[in-house]
């Protein structure tokens, strides 16, 4: 009995881990297939940070991917573009910080619900960025990071994004009932994201 309590545990351990392997597979290709279609924008004012990044997103099945070296430049590029995620340095050096642009964004209503901004920090203190602030972005991401790092932020944002997204429509056309009512079917539907 011991020997075969043995082999039950030693085959659930690999159904587990092959389970496991198959949904970060299943979740790394839906996040290609995302990102493929995705409009990227990369805000950082030191070029070769923004062709690392980009040489990273590329890898993960990014196509559209463009870049600003200023706060100026991205509200420019969001105002002509918009983008599904963006990536901002906090520090930019001259003029608006990340989170000047992030404010400006939400209220000159340029970026959309739903849209995801990854603030990219070298402040190991998130207490430094996290300040008291109104508008906060989807998630931090601290320099110096990897793309194994930046693939598992992103797919989990974009699994939040993808339980949220009708949501996301109706709060973009305003009609704010079905929104509610939407909210709540995605709660039930949802439960296990953290929202």
């Amino acid at each position: 009995i011991p020997t075969i309590l043995y082999l039950i545990w030693v085959v659930a351990f690999f159904v587990n881990v092959f389970i496991k392997n198959l949904y970060e597979w299943t979740s790394f290709t839906n996040m290609r297939k995302i990102l493929q279609k995705a409009k990227i924008l990369i805000v950082d004012d030191f070029s070769d940070f923004r062709l690392s990044i980009k040489s990273m997103l590329v890898h993960l099945g990014a196509e559209q991917v463009d870049q600003a070296s200023s706060g100026e430049d991205s509200i420019k590029l969001c105002q002509q573009n918009h983008y599904n995620i963006i990536l901002c340095d906090y520090n930019l050096g001259e003029g608006q910080d990340g989170q000047q642009v992030l404010e400006e964004l939400h209220q000159r209503k340029i970026m959309k619900q739903g849209t995801l901004f990854i603030m990219v920090t070298a402040e190991t203190s998130a207490a430094k960025v996290i300040s008291a602030i109104e508008y906060q972005p989807d998630t931090y991401l601290t320099k110096p990071f990897t793309s194994e790092q930046l693939s598992k932020r992103l797919q989990r944002l974009l699994y939040k994004n993808a339980a949220l997204d009708k949501l996301y429509q109706f709060i973009n056309k305003k009609n704010f009932p079905q929104a509610l009512k939407i909210a709540s079917e995605i709660i039930e539907e949802f439960p296990n994201v953290k929202y």
